[in-house]
């Protein structure tokens, strides 16, 4: 802002009179607007004023007078004084906050560190450092290659074990299904022949009514009843099963004593020609001797090994 209008307008621009017409114009707006604020702070002041005046006991006299707090015109500008009691009130706030912020960085301060000395890296080098690091830089690609694979390979072994867990599992369930078909089938088996059994006998007894009583009382005294019969009929089914089991475990041991017959051969075949090939190499191992102590006479302290270890 400029004090005056020499200052504003100067004989270089010229401007003139519509220059200082304008500043004049924009002068009486200013000092216009600025009368009305004035007015607008001085009301303002002056009930703060009066309603602090007020909150005071009747009878009470003030310690200290409040300075006036009037606005002070500075050229162009309007300075009002601050409210000191206030001001100071802020101002004990502000440092009794600092200080209490002061205390609490002492409190939380970090101890000194104490720390026994030591030597830091330098056990290798340069030379050997960087060796080191172009060598394991080169085989990288190759340990990633490697890793790939073996993370490949433990994938696929997983995915077959689970495979076969559900093959094995699948297997059982299978057998479990078929015997208990062959157990159903022989049991409706047994229960169908005892059915024919029963129906033949009835229909053989209704084909002879004319027989004789003493014929027939005969036959009932000296021919098993029918439950005899069926009794009979379980009993030699159940020699057969077991006769039948005892004979494939027979043939399951005798076939166990094979396999172990054979296994046994094999072990000896594969012990005599271990032997023979151990022979061969201390063999020729002597050979090469006698025929180094032969070519140089001087030495001949291995002479005659090959007879004592043969």
């Amino acid at each position: 802002m400029y004090n005056n209008q020499s200052q504003r307008t100067s004989p270089g621009r010229g401007r003139g009179t519509q220059s200082s017409t304008y500043y004049s114009r924009n002068h009486a707006n200013y000092a216009n607007g600025r009368n009305a604020g004035m007015g607008q702070q001085q009301d303002d002041l002056n009930d703060s004023h009066q309603d602090s005046m007020d909150t005071n006991q009747p009878g009470q006299q003030q310690a200290t007078p409040q300075p006036s707090r009037e606005p002070q015109h500075t050229g162009c500008y309007v300075v009002i004084p601050p409210n000191e009691s206030r001001r100071e009130k802020l101002q004990r706030m502000a440092n009794q906050e600092l200080e209490e912020w002061e205390r609490f960085k002492e409190a939380r301060r970090l101890g000194p560190v104490n720390i026994t000395p030591g030597k830091v890296g330098g056990y290798l080098p340069e030379t050997e450092t960087r060796q080191r690091q172009q060598m394991v830089q080169s085989q990288s690609r190759y340990q990633k290659m490697l890793q790939k694979e073996e993370y490949k390979k433990k994938q696929k072994a997983e995915e077959d074990a689970q495979i076969q867990k559900m093959k094995d599992i699948q297997r059982q369930k299978a057998e479990k299904l078929e015997l208990k078909k062959r157990q159903e089938e022989q049991s409706r088996q047994n229960q169908w022949q005892e059915d024919m059994f029963l129906r033949n006998h009835a229909f053989l007894d209704q084909l002879s009514p004319g027989e004789n009583n003493y014929r027939t009382n005969n036959r009932c005294e000296t021919e098993p009843s029918v439950s005899t019969r069926r009794e009979s009929y379980k009993q030699q089914s159940k020699q057969e099963e077991e006769r039948k089991l005892q004979d494939m475990k027979e043939e399951q041991r005798r076939k166990s004593e094979l396999l172990e017959l054979k296994q046994r051969q094999e072990e000896e075949q594969r012990r005599t020609s271990q032997q023979d090939h151990h022979r061969r190499v201390n063999n020729a191992f002597l050979d090469r001797l006698e025929r180094k102590n032969t070519s140089n006479p001087n030495q001949d302290r291995y002479y005659g090994l090959r007879n004592a270890w043969n």
